[in-house]
């Protein structure tokens, strides 16, 4: 079993050069929308592979393309400098609390090995996570996945309000962001193939919010053909905290444009006054609700805006319907799909218990507000009170009397799991295996090691064993601020290059295996099983089937 969080890498001078390193200027490549100069770098194997970097899919969206559907970018002259990162979509920075980025950020990246032959190697599209707010490509290296006969690009999109507001009408239609990723998709699709790719395999892959992504981009119409394999890591579409009502998401734009002294009456007036606040001001605006992160607080409440039902339905309509409705009708497009969880998703959320008592006192104040949130509940929704209690039964082992201790921990790291991930991933697999089949779906749960939350400097101390929400991306990207020595360097090095050509052999079409364990798509009838990821893989039979049987028979999924 894999004990500490060592990632990875060798030595502390591999990691610099696998980094990113361009010591040999690369390959130039002509595009249809124009010639792009590339540099050569090193995976963490040491292969070396072409790079393009900060390659433009979409003109900026700026002035009155802000809240507007992606502009596909026009044909540019010259020869463009692929050797650096494009900008990341502006944002807070989670611990700083500091603006960074910029609107004009609707980039990929592309990577690719040098290989003996010519043939087009299969594509992996990779979608960041963040809670529709964070991150961005240059935090996604593509060194580990770089020892594998695959294209890997990745994408910017818009984040936030910038991505994600809506007024519930035409005059800001939101989806934005997921629209970015479409159009990237097209884009790839139009274009790969001069960067080695096969654009007949595209498969798109995610975590967390990037996961969700990956499923909306399943549910709309506007993506048929763009890709033929789909994986989603730790999210999906119909997760509570991957969707408003339109209701919600104008309550959170009015919010959000008092902040800002918009007016909200008038849909048009409230969109011409944010087009005309500079985006700092914007973004600066939801430091208050960042500083309670939803996803990592949710217990708190803000203006933190995510997908929702767009009014009208035209050629620019992503999202028509509620995900849920989608999903439920057979809507998405058949194709391959993977899903997974990791084995302690909610331990991302309730580590912030183990030490800060005032965290579950704030919690227990507001039980019934909280919990019903946290599992996606109106709280007008019939026998909320009720539902609420019996959550607690269940969870706690106690009646709504008793307060909330360090020795009901775990219990509660299970309520934020199902509340988390479990409910919405279980229901959208039940529902899409009955829909889809023959169509494969695939199971996964990763279990491998103990959460990384320590290692971070959060201070939750102590936290248990367990694999927490995100622990995965630590497998497949290298991130700086991990511990990257340790004695167990060498077999967390073999786990990650065995989980990495996992979902390469997936992407190839060919059978897939983890370390000798098959994998195979789930049936119509039967229970649901997963492949368990961990020294001793397995296939094992509905891990969650208790949990989920009573919270089906809550009768709070409509």
């Amino acid at each position: 079993m894999l004990k500490k969080l060592g990632i990875f890498s060798i030595t502390t001078v591999l990691f610099s050069i696998y980094l990113h390193s361009s010591s040999r200027e690369g390959k130039v490549v002509e595009t249809k929308s124009g010639i792009v100069k590339g540099v050569i770098s090193w995976s963490r194997g040491g292969r070396e592979f072409h790079e393009w970097l900060g390659i433009p899919y979409a003109q900026p969206p700026v002035g009155n393309l802000r809240f507007a559907s992606p502009v596909p970018i026009e044909k540019w002259t010259g020869v463009l400098d692929g050797s650096q990162y494009g900008h990341s979509c502006i944002q807070l920075e989670l611990i700083t609390l500091f603006s960074f980025g910029r609107e004009d950020c609707l980039t990929l990246n592309i990577h690719s090995p040098k290989h003996a032959n010519n043939t087009k190697l299969p594509v992996m599209v990779y979608i960041h996570g963040g809670g529709y707010n964070l991150m961005g490509s240059v935090d996604y290296k593509p060194h580990f996945f770089m020892d594998e006969d695959i294209v890997l690009v990745v994408i910017n999109y818009r984040l936030g309000i910038f991505g994600f507001l809506s007024t519930g009408d035409q005059s800001i239609r939101g989806n934005m962001g997921l629209k970015d990723q479409a159009l990237a998709l097209k884009w790839v699709k139009n274009n790969i193939e001069y960067f080695g790719g096969d654009s007949g395999q595209i498969t798109i892959f995610g975590e967390s919010a990037g996961a969700a992504s990956v499923h909306y981009q399943l549910l709309s119409p506007t993506t048929e053909g763009l890709f033929q394999r789909a994986i989603s890591l730790s999210g999906v579409a119909t997760n509570p905290w991957s969707y408003d009502t339109t209701e919600v998401a104008r309550k959170r734009t009015e919010d959000f444009a008092r902040k800002v002294n918009c007016p909200i009456h008038d849909s048009q007036e409230l969109a011409n006054c944010l087009r005309d606040r500079s985006s700092r001001e914007l973004i600066t605006a939801g430091l208050d609700d960042l500083t309670t992160f939803s996803m990592l607080l949710p217990h708190k409440s803000g203006t933190l805006f995510r997908p929702t039902v767009e009014a009208g339905n035209d050629s620019e309509t992503f999202l028509a319907q509620d995900p849920l409705d989608v999903v439920k009708q057979g809507k998405a497009h058949r194709v391959p799909w993977i899903t997974g969880v990791t084995g302690d998703e909610g331990l991302i959320t309730s580590s912030c218990f183990y030490s800060k008592p005032e965290t579950v006192e704030s919690y227990e104040s507001k039980w019934e507000e909280n919990t019903l949130r946290a599992f996606g509940i109106p709280s007008k929704f019939p026998n909320a009170t009720k539902i609420s209690k019996k959550l607690r039964e269940y969870y706690l082992q106690s009646n709504s009397t008793v307060a909330i201790t360090k020795s009901k921990m775990l219990q509660f790291t299970e309520i934020k799991t199902g509340g988390f991930s479990l409910r919405s991933l279980y229901f959208a697999l039940t529902q899409t295996s009955n829909q889809f089949l023959p169509v494969k779906i695939f199971n996964v749960l990763n279990h491998f090691f103990q959460t990384f939350l320590n290692k971070l400097g959060f201070g939750y101390d102590p936290i248990p064993k367990g694999t927490a929400h995100a622990d995965d991306l630590l497998l497949m990207f290298p991130f700086p601020m991990v511990s990257l020595l340790s004695k167990d360097a060498a077999e967390d090095f073999e786990f990650s290059k065995d989980f990495i050509k996992l979902w390469a052999a997936f992407a190839k079409n060919e059978p897939m295996q983890f370390r000798g364990q098959q994998f195979l798509p789930i049936g119509k009838t039967g229970p649901l099983k997963y492949l368990e990821l961990n020294d001793s893989p397995q296939l094992v039979e509905d891990p969650f089937l208790d949990r989920m049987t009573f919270l089906e028979s809550l009768n709070f999924i409509k």
